[in-house]
């Protein structure tokens, strides 16, 4: 086989992405019969450059973090965690997040659980500039990164007879994300294109049923679950 470059000098591009990775974990299983923790770190480092890529980005954050395991007698289970993290180009708040497991008896769990997230925008939702005869998507370097707050609460009801189970959990979720980044149609037509944006919020909420029975041989479960979602631009 012959190999012909294209004539056009803009059809042409190597793009080159490097990207380091570094994690870490110490976990003491127990430090007596009530409490054990975990230790961590994680560091990442991407690099890249191409005419696609406005001049030569290097990206990089380090975040170390830690959680416990709280027993407080034989029904409350307890896990608190917090993350801190540096990254090069953004500011980084602390990112907590906390479990609970409480056991009625045998047959009712309660389980909860909050967490807070943040995503700072990729190398190519920054920097990318990426247009040829099926794609125009042009990154944003103006834009913010991404927080969000979780929440989650469930509840199982089991019976066992025997070699018989019987399970039910109903559970709810709540979602919010602030300055979620999306691609936003920048023209009309032949010259329409994409830029990434943040929307100013992002909300999802919803419920999950589920139903299960087992036996030795055979399970059968049926679920039923219901989402909304809501923007503001």
């Amino acid at each position: 086989l012959s190999e012909t470059p294209v004539p056009s000098s803009t059809a042409r591009d190597t793009t080159r992405f490097h990207q380091w990775m570094s994690r870490g974990t110490y976990s003491n299983v127990a430090l007596n019969k009530s409490l054990a923790y975990q230790l961590g770190y994680e560091i990442n480092t991407e690099t890249a450059s191409g005419s696609r890529i406005v001049d030569q980005q290097t990206i990089s954050d380090f975040s170390c973090f830690g959680s416990m395991e709280i027993k407080a007698g034989n029904r409350l289970l307890m896990r608190p965690a917090m993350r801190i993290s540096k990254h090069s180009m953004f500011s980084v708040p602390l990112m907590p997040s906390f479990n609970i497991k409480f056991d009625f008896n045998e047959f009712v769990q309660l389980r909860g659980s909050y967490g807070k997230g943040f995503r700072a925008p990729g190398m190519k939702e920054l920097f990318l500039q990426f247009a040829d005869v099926n794609h125009n998507i042009e990154g944003n370097p103006n834009l913010k990164p991404e927080h969000s707050d979780n929440l989650q609460v469930s509840i199982a009801f089991d019976h066992k007879e025997e070699n018989r189970v019987f399970r039910f959990e109903p559970s709810l979720f709540y979602n919010r994300i602030s300055d979620m980044i999306g691609l936003a149609r920048t023209g009309i037509g032949n010259n329409a294109g994409f830029r990434y944006f943040n929307l100013n919020s992002f909300e999802s909420h919803g419920l999950n049923l589920n139903t299960e029975y087992r036996r030795p041989v055979y399970s059968v479960s049926i679920g039923y679950a219901l989402t909304g979602n809501k923007n503001s631009f």
